[in-house]
């Protein structure tokens, strides 16, 4: 009762968040079902009867967590529950590593809940979770500091629905980094102080549990900050164990310095030896991936935060929403939305200001460092421009998060001081109000005398700007005058300083819920994946075989995933290098496999290449009629048609004859100009000893179990054969014959092929 009566703003804040998940609570999804019907064939099909324009969906620009993070986590779950560790994904680019993909968040801990409801509802608390843990977690880091309890609140109420958690709340991967963040700075803090075996667990388990999470860039983020705040608050616990003017000073201060970072190597040698199990196989699959060229050109102007999007900070929608479709500004809002509410943003300048302390001098400069490196200055292009390994893979503009962070623990800090009794603090809030009582009216001035100005061409839509300047413009001015009262007033007598916090942090509390309920969807679980005749029928016929669709508005890359059907295509940051070779020629219709920019998408629509034949295309799907050689209609749901793919080739074969090549390229060039032998020659890079012979009418191969990690195939071989497996060919997968392990050769450079012997043998593929 003790912790209640003292921490009752924390009770609020939990309250706060059950308010803002109410349509979860009464049944609903935080999760984007309706962009997946509302977009995508066969769905669209489906709803037609109700809906003949389309299903409405409210937030076009998150389809990822449908497309990525829910399907990679149900699979990854699925495979758990069967007692398997889930290695391979064959659902998406003709297989893929799934383990290895940071966004299946394998191992995240919270994975548990999944055990304990359905997978839709876990997915959903996860989601909630996010704003949850973070907030409370920055509260009692807050706390810790000695700030009071409304302080802590409203520090843990921007940062949990600040513009970045809003943006990638749905991921639900990128908030959950987020959210142990403040937790690791808490348990580095006390373990400051002293070294307890509680806190110590605590430290390693939150910052496994912050690379487990799934997302590399926010957790390099969060421990690139946070190792910084522990040598920064160990350099000064150091300088005050060494005595000022001391001879000995620098030695001094050395040997304090490494005595006290010792523990801390330890604990993070520790969470490197746990993590291990997922930043292994992550590292493999990206050095094994296309990373290094699919990267969009860093000199584009949507790769940094763009400098007019700072506006963003103070309204979020000057630029317009894509919940309103009116969205005028650069590339994507979700990226550049930093808004952490007004009220709080006064808070966090007044501390600037107003306060001189460590702790505020601290957050100020990292604020100021991530404000620099996410705009396109060229402290923030010198990575791309020496072209850094991983650090020039990074998009800037998503350090936001840091951004936010710090903003918010400011907006603590001022809060804290701004109720303190002092005859100079009146004159330090009418500062801060009135810096950004410029940079708004500065606005309105840009807004409605724009075109005076020459500014025309940057503001695209004036109408949407003033719209959306209104709102923001009103909360400041009613937050300004409450804490001009307030500050001249109100701290002279307790209750009417409680009344003017309450108010205050009041209108922060509705703004936040305008802004989440906005841009935030909740959907029906029925439109989540539902089944339709089209998805019923390629269950039902496509085996092992996999299925393409001629028109990218048909099954969204790695969907299928949710079905069981294997797909060329896929949507990732990460896929493998030799895939996106394939695909290049594929694209290209030539024996071309020079690097290519996808940008992430995959979606190969010509049917008539000999790749759909070789990688066992045996469906089809269009939007429109195809008379093509090969294809022949089997069946339509609403505009979606499904054509057999006649011409395709097996799955598993054995080879007549093995043909080796100087290289990779070289190989590629014989598959195109070796077409229609394709069932029966390979072509390959790496020397292998099979002689030549026509198959016989006995010898066959036969795929008698496929699973995600393991293939068995039965052989019946006359002679020595390659035998071929036109899944991909990726160095973590293993081959055995009869249980005796043996080389898998890259078979058309692309597949895998085993030597198998004379006789009746069993081929065995594990991951």
């Amino acid at each position: 009762m003790k912790f209640l009566r003292s921490n009752y703003y924390l009770v609020a804040f939990i309250g706060i968040v059950a308010i803002f998940f109410a349509p979860f609570l009464s049944g609903k999804l935080p999760i984007p079902a309706d962009s997946l019907v509302g977009l995508y064939h066969p769905w669209r099909d489906t709803l037609r009867s109700n809906y003949p324009n389309g299903y409405p969906y409210k937030n076009p620009l998150i389809t990822d967590p449908v497309r990525q993070q829910y399907p990679y986590r149900f699979a990854a779950i699925s495979e758990l529950k069967a007692g398997r560790l889930p290695q391979w994904n064959p659902y998406s680019f003709s297989g893929t590593p799934l383990l290895a993909n940071l966004q299946a968040a394998v191992f995240y801990p919270l994975n548990i809940i999944f055990w304990l409801t359905s997978f839709q509802t876990a997915w959903a608390l996860l989601v909630m979770l996010q704003p949850l843990l973070a907030g409370m977690f920055l509260y009692f880091y807050l706390r810790n500091f000695d700030l009071s309890s409304r302080a802590s609140f409203l520090g843990a109420l921007s940062f949990s629905f600040s513009g970045f958690f809003v943006a990638w709340m749905e991921w639900n991967t990128i908030g959950h980094v987020a959210a142990w963040f403040p937790l690791v700075l808490l348990a580095k803090e006390k373990l400051l102080r002293k070294i307890s075996l509680p806190w110590v667990i605590t430290l390693i388990f939150a910052e496994s549990t912050l690379i487990f999470s799934g997302h590399a860039q926010t957790a390099f983020y969060a421990i690139g900050f946070s190792t910084m705040y522990l040598l920064v608050r160990i350099l000064q616990i150091a300088h005050e164990q060494v005595k000022a003017g001391s001879k000995n000073y620098s030695q001094q201060l050395l040997k304090n310095f490494l005595i006290k970072l010792q523990p801390f190597l330890l604990f993070g040698f520790l969470v490197i030896i746990i993590t291990s199990i997922q930043t292994v196989p992550s590292l493999k699959f990206i050095l094994s991936s296309a990373r290094n060229f699919d990267l969009p050109d860093w000199h584009r102007p949507d790769w940094f935060l763009p400098w007019q999007h700072l506006i963003q900070f103070v309204a979020p929608d000057f630029f317009g929403n894509p919940t309103t479709g009116n969205y005028w500004g650069v590339w994507n809002y979700g990226e550049f939305v930093g808004y952490i509410a007004l009220f709080p943003l006064l808070m966090a300048f007044f501390a600037i200001t107003a306060r001189r302390d460590r702790k505020t001098l601290f957050f100020t400069v990292m604020l100021v460092i991530s404000v620099l490196l996410a705009l396109p200055t060229a402290f923030a292009k010198l990575p791309y421009e020496l072209n850094i390994p991983f650090l020039s893979t990074l998009q800037p503009s998503r350090i936001i998060f840091l951004i936010d962070f710090c903003l918010s623990v400011l907006a603590a800090l001022g809060l804290d001081y701004v109720v303190r009794p002092e005859e100079k603090r009146n004159r330090r809030v009418l500062r801060v109000i009135m810096f950004i009582s410029i940079s708004i009216v500065g606005l309105w001035l840009v807004v409605l005398f724009g075109a005076q100005l020459g500014l025309s061409y940057i503001l695209i839509d004036t109408i949407v700007a003033r719209r959306n300047l209104a709102f923001p413009t009103a909360f400041f001015v009613i937050s300004s005058i409450g804490l001009l009262g307030f500050s001249r007033f109100a701290f002279k007598k307790i209750i009417l300083t409680r009344i003017s916090i309450i108010i205050l942090l009041g209108i922060t509390i509705f703004d936040f819920y305008r802004f989440f309920t906005k841009f935030t969807p909740f959907t029906d679980p029925s439109l989540l994946f539902p089944t339709t005749k089209t998805t019923e029928f390629l269950q039902s016929n496509t085996g092992n075989f996999r299925v393409m669709s001629a028109d990218r508005r048909i099954l969204a890359p790695n969907t299928t995933l949710m079905y069981g059907i294997q797909s060329v295509d896929g949507y990732d940051p990460l896929y493998l290098q030799n895939y996106g070779e394939l695909i290049a020629s594929w694209t290209r219709n030539r024996a071309d496999i020079s690097p290519a920019a996808f940008n992430r998408i995959l979606t190969p629509e010509n049917s008539q290449s000999l790749f759909t034949n070789l990688l066992g295309v045996k469906y089809v799907l269009s939007l429109n009629p195809l008379e093509l050689p090969g294809l022949v209609l089997v069946f339509q749901e609403g505009e979606t048609r499904v054509y057999e793919n006649k011409n395709v080739l097996p799955r598993v074969y054995l080879a007549e004859a093995v043909s080796v090549q100087n290289s990779p390229a070289e190989v590629v060039k014989q598959l195109f100009a070796n077409e229609n032998l394709l069932d029966r020659f390979v072509f390959t890079y790496v020397p292998v000893s099979v002689e030549p012979f026509v198959l016989e009418n006995e010898e066959r191969a036969e795929i008698s179990n496929y699973t995600a990690n393991e293939i068995t195939i039965n052989v019946q071989a006359k002679h020595s054969r390659l035998l071929v497996l036109t899944d991909l060919y990726y160095p973590a997968w293993r081959a055995y014959v009869d249980e005796i392990e043996a080389k898998i050769i890259p078979a058309n450079y692309f597949f895998r092929g085993v030597v198998v012997p004379i006789g009746n043998h069993t081929v065995t593929f594990r991951i």
